[in-house]
Parts: C-alpha cells; structure tokens; sequence
C-alpha cells in the first residue's frame, strides 16, 4: 500500500472499532479508518450500508458509543462540537434552510457564526448569483444543493464533509464542484465524501472506503487501485 500524502503525524480523522446501533438494526459494525490531514476519503456503499451515518458521527451529530475511539482533527466530535464545527464545515443530502431567507443573507449569517467576512464570490463558485437575492423557498433542489454546497465553503474549514454532493447538479455544476474541490485538497484541506456517483472524484480522491451492510469491506489508497472508480466499485460488490 502506498504511503497516503499530507502529514501521517496528524490525523484528520481516527476511527477505531466503531459500531453504531439503532434499536435492532446494526448501522455501522466495528469500522476503524486513520485518514492523514490534508487527504481526501472517499466514501461508497448501497443504499443503507451505514454512509450518512458514519459521516453524522464524524461531524458530532450522532453520539459514538462506549468501547469505540472517534477523532476528527485531534478532537472528540461530540464532547468538543463546538470547536469542531468552529474548524470544519459540512452539507448533508437533508441540509435544511431557513425558507424565507435569500441565499445571500443565508450565507452571511453563515460567515457571521463562523467569524469570517462574507466572500462575494461564493455565490459564483457553485453558480447561484442569479438567485443570490432570492427567497430560498422559490429554489428547486438543485439550488438548494448548490446553496448547501456553498455554505460548506465559507470560510477556510480544515476539513469539509460532504454527504452525496453530486446529487442534483448539472454536468456543469458537477464540473464545477469537482474543481473547487481540487483546489481546496490542493491548499490543504482535508475532504470526506460520500457519494455514489463516483465520475470524476478520482481527481480529487487519495483514500477509498467501501460499507455494505455496515462493514468496511474495502479499503485502499486510490493510487494503488487500477481501473475507473466506478469499474472497482462494482467488482468489490459482486465479490460480497
């Protein structure tokens, strides 16, 4: 296996024996990752393998339980949310929004809680500025995923987590994420990206993680799988 970039003395992310349970249904079983800061994990499963839920740990949302270690930038998720969320930003496939607000207020209130000024050009970054001054309760789901995705680039976060940021956009929108991606992996940013559309993320991915059914059933660095994305991901399911 190939020595992942970024500095292996500093984890973005350590995840060791986790297992996560609701009710009677297993949603993660003993998963454990070490992801060096400045690195990209890309993250892939069925529907229901436990994807959003790993992220949702990840992010101080869901409550680790006993017996099992998650770090996220040196820090415990849940206990220490606030610094967290003070270092990292996050869009979920649910992002939710104040309805009556316009997109360009929504987004200063956004840079307003995470003490930066408010940049003019992030509404051209995921190419909403035509609606910049615009209720968001007119906005199909498009330009609320491009909203979503903008709020997660205010600022300069260390670490982003996206959760199916491809979902609703455009082969130009998609094109356009993709970069920004790139340039913010480039500058040091650390990205965890769950996605099940895999076109175009081996530019940006360094690290992949495949769920099924809750277990980890694949983990490899990118430059050490052969083929397209799309093409290991569907031998891997039809080895399980």
């Amino acid at each position: 296996m190939s020595h992942l970039p970024g500095d292996a003395g500093r984890l973005a992310i350590e995840v060791s024996h986790l297992s996560k349970r609701f009710g009677f249904t297993l949603a993660l079983d003993d998963v454990s990752i070490r992801l060096p800061q400045g690195n990209a994990l890309l993250i892939v499963g069925p529907n229901g393998s436990g994807k959003s839920t790993l992220l949702k740990v990840l992010c101080g949302i869901l409550r680790r339980p006993r017996g099992s270690l998650v770090r996220v930038l040196g820090i415990d998720p849940w206990r220490q949310r606030h610094i967290l969320f003070s270092r990292a930003t996050a869009a979920f496939e649910d992002y939710a929004f104040p309805e009556l607000a316009s997109g360009e207020d929504y987004l200063k209130f956004v840079a307003k809680l995470r003490g930066v000024p408010i940049d003019r050009n992030i509404g051209g970054l995921m190419g909403i500025e035509d609606f910049w001054s615009k209720s968001i309760r007119g906005y199909s789901s498009g330009m609320k995923r491009k909203l979503a995705l903008a709020q997660a680039f205010v600022g300069r976060p260390e670490l982003i987590v996206l959760d199916e940021p491809l979902v609703a956009l455009d082969r130009q929108s998609k094109d356009q994420l993709i970069e920004v991606l790139a340039q913010r992996r480039a500058a040091g940013t650390t990205l965890v990206i769950c996605s099940h559309i895999l076109i175009g993320l081996e530019r940006i991915a360094t690290r992949m993680v495949v769920l099924v059914n809750g277990k980890m059933t694949y983990e490899s660095d990118i430059s050490d799988s052969s083929g397209p994305l799309e093409e290991i991901y569907r031998r891997i399911l039809e080895s399980t």
